[in-house]
């Protein structure tokens, strides 16, 4: 493994995902600011902006699992980048930009598909990852399979219903995800 002052191929790829994943946080959290600033809430918005969080910070997690590819090529890092730049895409589709805007309900029903389709996106790119990484028949890409078509079934059906019982497996999966990581 060469170095460039002292610096590894890893340890200086490994920065630009974590400015990534941090970028996602920042705008998280700044959201949820301006939110308790305003005292304007969806439950929608701040449903999937929770589960937007806990996802980040699984994902940032158990990217240490994807050290072993990113350093072979740069399509393999590309490839890595994908999911931090589609979770930093739905952040911002949730929470609308300019202050005369701040309607929540109305920023994420005219982002719905823009939101699921991209979080389609980031489930497939994790998918790929995940068989360039592990056994292709590993039980979490069954489950990235299943969240992938329904991120795509939800840009297309607007229902609330089906969106909270979509959330709601989201959480229980991602809560099954973090007690079996340790995290």
């Amino acid at each position: 493994m060469s170095e460039l002052n002292g610096f590894t191929k890893i340890e200086f790829l490994v920065i630009v995902l974590s400015i990534a994943y941090g970028f996602c946080i920042v705008e998280i959290l700044s959201n949820w600011a301006r939110i308790i600033r305003r005292g304007v809430m969806y439950w929608e918005t701040m449903l999937w902006s929770a589960i937007l969080f806990i996802a980040i910070s699984v994902l940032w997690y158990n990217g240490w699992n994807n050290i072993q590819i990113i350093e072979r090529s740069s399509g393999n890092f590309i490839a890595t980048l994908i999911p931090p730049i589609g979770l930093f895409v739905m952040v911002s589709a949730l929470f609308p930009d300019h202050l005369d805007e701040w309607d929540l309900e109305k920023a994420f029903k005219k982002n719905r598909k823009l939101f699921f389709l991209t979080y389609a996106l980031v489930n497939g790119s994790i998918l790929i990852l995940s068989n360039l990484i592990t056994n292709p028949t590993y039980i979490f890409n069954y489950s990235r399979s299943v969240w992938f078509v329904a991120c795509i079934l939800m840009a297309f059906i607007d229902s609330k219903i089906l969106r909270s019982v979509m959330a709601g497996g989201l959480i229980i999966w991602y809560l099954y995800v973090i007690i079996l990581s340790g995290i």
